[in-house]
């Protein structure tokens, strides 16, 4: 089983894709806009992107999922928030409106050899879709996942894998290598970008729903373009507790 080492780091927030305050100022913006009266511009869904005015950063809704006390939100990276930080999404009144806030966030380091896990809880349990979003269309989804993989599934297959995220779109490539802690992780030639973190990854599989595989955690930094996710159902993710809601 392959190991990680100092060659693989987390994507971080997208701090880097937008000028030093630019997420706080339209963050702020947003929140003079009356939320009640306010709403998504398109229904949250995996692989949209959200600001965290808190981390003045930006990341990728991962899958919808249901947290053990059954509360529904959207899985992520954990790097990307902290416990109480606000997600905000554009607004149907041009600004940005609040779906949630992170109640789960594990995995702040720069290095990635941890739990890197998130959950955003909706304001609105109904207000989450879970089909993939269309980088194709815009307003559009996906199938959602019809099952989650297992690690030994993929290790015994190594299949193509792909991640949606709110930069790249969809972005695919062959699987590589378990890697992390217990084989906790899974790396895949597919290149990422800061802003990614959190995207969805999954199979495809034609004619067929999807199925749901984990987080996008990180990036190579050197050697050939890498990409690393969190294994939903690998031991840390799955001791969690959080359930994938599939369609």
């Amino acid at each position: 089983m392959a190991t990680v080492g100092a060659g693989r780091a987390r994507i971080l927030a997208g701090l880097a894709a937008i000028a030093a305050g630019t997420v706080a100022a339209m963050a702020a913006a947003g929140a003079l806009l009356p939320q009640l009266l306010d709403a998504p511009a398109e229904p949250p869904r995996p692989g949209a992107g959200y600001v965290n005015p808190a981390a003045d950063g930006t990341c990728t809704l991962g899958f919808l999922a249901e947290d053990p006390a059954g509360r529904r939100g959207f899985l992520t990276a954990g790097h990307c928030g902290s416990v109480g930080d606000a997600a905000l999404v554009p607004g149907r009144l041009g600004g940005w409106t609040r779906i949630g806030e992170f109640t789960f966030a594990a995995g702040g380091s720069q290095w990635a050899d941890e739990l890197d896990l998130g959950f955003i809880a909706l304001d609105d349990p109904a207000g989450g879709e879970p089909g993939i979003a269309d980088p194709a269309g815009p307003g559009e989804a996906g199938a959602a996942p019809g099952r989650v993989l297992a690690p030994a599934e993929l290790a015994a297959r190594r299949p193509r894998l792909c991640f949606t995220g709110q930069r790249s779109g969809r972005s695919c490539g062959p699987m590589t290598a378990l890697v992390g802690r217990e084989g906790s992780d899974v790396a895949f030639a597919a290149a990422a970008i800061r802003g990614d973190s959190g995207s969805p990854v999954y199979l495809e599989r034609p004619g067929r729903a999807p199925a749901a595989v984990g987080l996008l955690s990180g990036v190579s930094e050197e050697g050939p373009a890498l990409s690393f996710a969190e294994l939903l159902a690998g031991p840390a993710a799955a001791a969690a507790g959080f359930r994938v809601v599939l369609g």
